[in-house]
């Protein structure tokens, strides 16, 4: 009897704009909003200024599209505060990439990214989306929610939403 081995490689993919592609339905959203807040450096109300289109390479991928967003900072709710940030997203790579639309404003949660470009630790908000983000953020500076001590057991639904019976 003969035995056939795979080998496979996993490469990690430093995706710089992701949000949960699926969130799982018995978990309520206020959960991905805290845990977005606590894992970002900054978070920031801004409108796009300018966005320019450049390929490079991530990782395993040999490659990928970017995009690198000039963002006009209108309110910092988390970090220092400064006018404006370059924000980079890779578009073609991790099914993650956001294109940023100039003159839109929109609500950030940044990580540290490439060079002196941030990174998003999910996909920027729409403002007129945002009511839920604006919403958990507002507790947070409350001391409503403290981000450090959330735990997602305390935002599961205790009975099944409807929409899944």
């Amino acid at each position: 009897m003969k035995y056939v081995f795979l080998f496979f490689t996993v490469y990690s993919l430093n995706c710089f704009s992701c949000t949960p592609l699926r969130q799982d339905p018995l978990v309520k959203p206020e959960w991905y909003v805290i845990s977005s807040y606590k894992k970002s450096k900054r978070v920031v109300k801004g409108k796009v200024a300018d966005v320019e289109t450049s390929w490079g390479r991530e990782d395993a991928n040999p490659r990928v599209e970017y995009e690198y967003s000039k963002i006009y900072v209108g309110h910092t709710y988390k970090g220092n505060f400064s006018k404006e940030l370059t924000v980079r997203s890779p578009i073609t790579c991790c099914l993650c990439g956001q294109k940023l639309e100039i003159g839109k404003e929109y609500i950030f949660f940044l990580i540290k990214g490439e060079g002196s470009a941030y990174g998003l630790a999910r996909n920027a908000v729409l403002i007129e989306n945002s009511s839920l983000e604006l919403r958990v953020i507002e507790d947070i500076e409350k001391g409503k929610i403290k981000p450090n001590e959330a735990k997602m057991r305390e935002y599961i639904y205790s009975e099944v939403k409807p929409e899944l019976e």
